[in-house]
């Protein structure tokens, strides 16, 4: 969904063909706020939720794990 609107990616729906993704200018704005200085990757996103997946997060209940590269600090 934050693909560049420019690719020209759609989805349908009922019938409705419906334009998908972020104006490149919009994009780059967005990086800039971002502490890391870009945005993540699909494999990062999934890592944290092989975290929850694995014995690793045995311990952990009753949290929200923020994903952001440090823009929703």
């Amino acid at each position: 969904m934050t693909q560049a609107k420019e690719i020209g990616e759609a989805v349908e729906h009922e019938g409705e063909k419906i334009a998908v993704g972020v104006p490149e200018k919009q994009r780059k704005m967005i990086e800039m706020m971002i502490p890391m200085g870009r945005a993540g990757s699909a494999e990062e996103a999934a890592s944290s939720i092989l975290f929850f997946a694995s014995p690793l997060s045995n311990y952990v209940s009753g949290q929200c794990l923020v994903v952001s590269g440090g823009l929703m600090v």
